[in-house]
């Protein structure tokens, strides 16, 4: 009833929030306003300076936040609405105000801005709240850990299909998180203590997933004679081999692709397992592959040398550490995944 009266009681230190009516036309200034009141009933018995310093920073975050909003998505505008969104703006906006760093301000942005496109309550909601938490208690290593993680054990570039491609996706997607790299136990430790991976007995190389995932990219090709007998129908997908244009090689970038231009040609049973056969031939073994890629990019010697000395190799990550990876993903490339395919 618009009359009614509400009455609130609260203990020291407490954070009451009361509404009788939700305008669902809230605009970008009704958002700001809200949120910065919310801020300043949460920090209101600090000093006089500090005060001053961590408003200063929480309407910077706010406002990039809302900006970043408004620009991309200003339907989600409405989900700041929602008790359980202003708090997680709270949460974010008290770890900037403490902090101040300008990375993990942009951090909690990204994170900001994928859990408002998450209006229904479910997992995603609770692991990008969870994240929020989580972010700034990493350091920047990290979160490049997590990133390069991410990237290398949980996504495939189907763009891929030659060197200049390969070359492309190292410079965007690895290069840029291989600087603050190392090789610390403490760093992995704490990564699982925050819950954002696990260190299993289970590893996997580099090597081993280059070629698992762009096999056609690391054959050396075969001879004309090796080729025989091959199908008919098979033909036309046997090219030059890329690393030596005088011998041959299978054009499919990966086995599933394989399947697919087998399943077009209706080659089955014996011929396909020929074609499979043949696919496999003249692979490089997993030193060839590492040489060929530091030569690609020497840069990758970093990568190389803390995967195989340090317990990265050994790390899977939970939907937290995949949400943090991945919102740093977007801080440093502006790249963006699907996260509802992993969460």
């Amino acid at each position: 009833m618009f009359g009614m009266k509400q009455k609130q009681n609260s203990g020291d230190g407490s954070l009451n929030i009361q509404a009788k009516q939700v305008n669902v036309g809230l605009t970008y200034s009704d958002v700001r306003q809200v949120a910065m009141d919310v801020f300043e009933g949460s920090f209101q018995r600090l000093s006089e300076t500090a005060s001053k310093i961590a408003r200063s920073r929480a309407e910077e975050l706010l406002d990039s936040y809302l900006k970043e909003l408004e620009k991309n998505s200003p339907n989600s505008l409405k989900e700041t609405q929602n008790p359980d969104m202003q708090y997680t703006i709270l949460t974010a906006q008290k770890e900037y105000a403490r902090s101040g760093n300008k990375d993990l301000g942009d951090l909690l942005v990204q994170l900001l801005v994928d859990r408002s496109h998450e209006d229904k309550q479910g997992l995603m909601q609770i692991v990008l709240n969870e994240s929020l938490d989580v972010a700034p208690k990493l350091t920047p290593d990290q979160l490049d850990v997590l990133s390069l993680l991410f990237i290398l054990k949980y996504t495939k570039k189907h763009h891929v299909l030659n060197f200049d491609s390969l070359c492309w996706y190292i410079e965007n997607y690895l290069l840029p998180f291989l600087t603050n790299l190392n090789k610390k136990q403490s760093t992995y430790q704490h990564l699982e203590f925050a819950s954002c991976g696990n260190i299993t007995l289970g590893s996997l190389t580099i090597e081993s997933i280059f070629l698992s995932n762009y096999h056609g990219l690391f054959i050396k090709g075969i001879t004309k004679e090796e080729l025989e007998p091959i199908p008919d129908r098979a033909l036309d997908l046997i090219v030059p081999s890329l690393h030596d244009s005088n011998k041959f090689q299978v054009s499919a970038i990966d086995e599933k692709v394989l399947e697919k231009s087998l399943k077009d040609r209706e080659i089955i049973d014996n011929d396909a397992s020929r074609v499979k056969t043949i696919f496999s031939m003249g692979r490089m073994s997993e030193p060839e592959v590492k040489d060929f890629l530091l030569t690609l990019k020497p840069q990758l010697g970093t990568l190389f040398d803390v995967w195989e000395n340090s317990p990265m190799k050994y790390m899977t990550l939970t939907s937290v550490g995949i949400a943090i990876g991945h919102a740093n993903i977007q801080r440093k490339t502006g790249m963006k995944f699907d996260l509802t395919m992993w969460i």
